[in-house]
């Protein structure tokens, strides 16, 4: 009995024992008084617990386009879509990239569909289900998740590039190598809207007079609100009275046609406006002008001359009590609002006895091959109370400004913008900006720049001095000047090619800014019998040349003579 009892109490010692090594815990040898049981009160993690944390992805709150460096999302377009949708899908990427870092992966409809692969969807012509769900309103984009794929989409190329634009300005906020969007999005916006709104994005800045006192007395001539009564126009123009510039309403014109059908849209006042530009030097022409695809607009008095993508080139005429013109041509490169100002010492031709005295229509006239819609709002008569007093040139003698090549309408010599021609404000010389031109070399593109003066030349003693940079030396072929009082008549003119404007300062460099130095002497010299030795410059010409393919692009700034 008592060794059995024994044996019992060894058994009961032992299994307490057992439990006692399972279940306690021993003294910290760093900290002796700690003797609390449990690794909660520990404060340090079972390794199997670390591993399994580290395999556990954090959670987000939203879409994880890219998170910690690493591409989550890929982007898709339709296989057959256009090249201008190619470019909308490649400038959400590269601002995805510029933001994060990282660049996701294109990729076309082509590509299977796979639910475990999530996508950022570009355009309406998508095999896919988000797409295939998703209802457009006209003249309209839309933004939307379905199954954690976004749809960015409009019903055409233009609104599907303004889609990706407001999707750009919204929604893509990278931060330290991650984006992170929200896990619903149902955005429905009307281009039309989204462009009023945003006009100020888009505008041709015509109206900075950095170097022109801006004392000016401004005429409303016609402010194309619904009830101004006494007008005609044409082509199913009407008074839109939801989108505007300023007023009440705006003219509108939705348009389709074909390249070689010309469009000619007619603003004629029948009220008594008489509107007086005899100062010619101090007067313009000023307005807003609405285009919603510049890709779908070209001059109307010849459609296949000067015809680029993405410019639209505009014919407008101001019409005399007599029905005399004076006519301009003018581009636009963005879509969107445009105050234009137009100056009326410049023309694209103009009747002799042109009474501009008494100014009392106007026409605007375009060749459209698509759909596009035209605005017209707000147009003013604008004359200025001073004159331009261009700024002094150092180290010349008998300097005399031919342009500065600012984006101020009236900086003494009048930039005309022709054919896609437009101001730079970034890339300059000195002032406020250059003028820039480019366009599709392959097929032999010319631009023009054109300049209004009243400049003493003299052939035998002056050079023509201007900064000149040219982004791809291998697609310029040539450029042409012409200096003129009346063209084909008392003018001096020359072409060269990049190679032979060496030995005038050009350095042959791709996207470096040179200053080119030209006696007059060297240009063919075409004088009228009854002409002296000086000539009035009136008309300045510049005129590019290319050659081959690839992105015809080149600068000019700052462009004087002097002896």
């Amino acid at each position: 009995m008592k060794h059995t009892l024994k044996s019992l109490l060894a058994l009961l010692l032992c299994a307490a024992m057992l439990v006692c090594a399972i279940s306690c815990k021993p003294l910290d040898a760093d900290n002796p008084g700690n003797d609390q049981v449990g690794a909660e009160t520990d404060g340090t993690t079972d390794e199997t617990t670390d591993e399994a944390t580290e395999d556990k992805p954090p959670e987000i709150d939203g879409l994880g386009i890219v998170l910690n460096g690493e591409a989550k999302y890929r982007v898709v377009r339709g296989d057959l879509e256009s090249v201008a949708l190619r470019d909308t899908m490649m400038t959400l990427i590269n601002e995805i990239e510029s933001q994060t870092g990282v660049r996701l992966t294109p990729i076309t409809d082509w590509d299977a569909y796979d639910e475990n692969i999530k996508e950022i969807i570009i355009g309406k012509k998508n095999n896919r289900p988000a797409t295939a769900s998703a209802t457009i309103p006209a003249d309209s984009f839309l933004i939307t998740v379905t199954d954690g794929n976004i749809l960015i989409a409009g019903d055409s190329d233009t609104t599907t590039a303004a889609a990706v634009e407001y999707f750009i300005q919204k929604y893509v906020k990278g931060e330290n190598g991650s984006l992170v969007l929200p896990k619903t999005m149902s955005d429905t916006v009307s281009y039309l809207e989204w462009q009023t709104i945003n006009y100020d994005q888009t505008i041709t800045l015509k109206t900075a007079y950095s170097d022109y006192i801006s004392d000016y007395n401004e005429e409303v001539l016609i402010s194309f609100d619904e009830g101004d009564e006494g007008y005609s126009f044409d082509r199913g123009g009407y008074y839109d009275d939801e989108h505007s510039v300023d007023g009440y309403g705006a003219l509108r014109w939705d348009l389709t046609g074909k390249l070689e059908n010309v469009t000619k849209i007619l603003k004629q006042g029948q009220k008594t406006f008489h509107f007086d530009a005899s100062d010619k030097n101090r007067s313009t022409l000023k307005f807003w002008l609405y285009v919603s695809d510049t890709d779908a607009v070209v001059c109307d008095h010849d459609p296949g001359y000067g015809f680029q993508k993405n410019q639209a080139t505009f014919y407008f005429r101001a019409m005399d009590k007599n029905g005399k013109t004076h006519c301009w041509n003018h581009t636009l490169t963005n879509n969107g609002w445009h105050e234009v100002e137009l100056s009326f010492n410049i023309h694209n031709g103009a009747d002799a006895n042109f009474d501009y005295a008494n100014i009392t229509s106007f026409w605007m006239g375009l060749a459209t091959y698509g759909d596009v819609t035209v605005m017209i709002d707000d147009m003013r008569g604008v004359v200025y109370n001073t004159d331009y007093e261009p700024a002094a040139i150092e180290g010349e003698t008998n300097p005399r400004l031919i342009s500065d090549c600012e984006s101020d309408a009236l900086d003494g010599a009048i930039i005309q913008e022709w054919y896609g021609a437009s101001y730079d404000l970034e890339d300059k010389v000195q002032g406020n900006s250059s003028l820039r031109n480019c366009g599709d070399a392959s097929v032999n593109d010319f631009r023009t720049i054109v300049a209004n003066l009243d400049i003493p030349m003299d052939p035998k003693k002056d050079v023509l001095v201007f900064s000149f940079k040219v982004a791809d030396p291998k697609v310029l072929k040539s450029i042409f000047i012409e200096l003129n009082e009346v063209q084909d008549t008392h003018e001096i003119q020359a072409s060269f090619t990049l190679d032979a404007l060496k030995q005038y300062g050009y350095s042959g460099e791709a996207n470096t800014w040179c200053e080119i130095r030209i006696p007059l002497s060297v240009f063919a010299v075409q004088l009228g019998k009854n002409m002296g030795s000086t000539i009035t410059l009136k008309n300045f010409r510049f005129v590019g040349s290319a050659s081959g393919s690839g992105t015809f692009d080149y600068h000019i700034d700052h462009i004087y003579l002097a002896e």
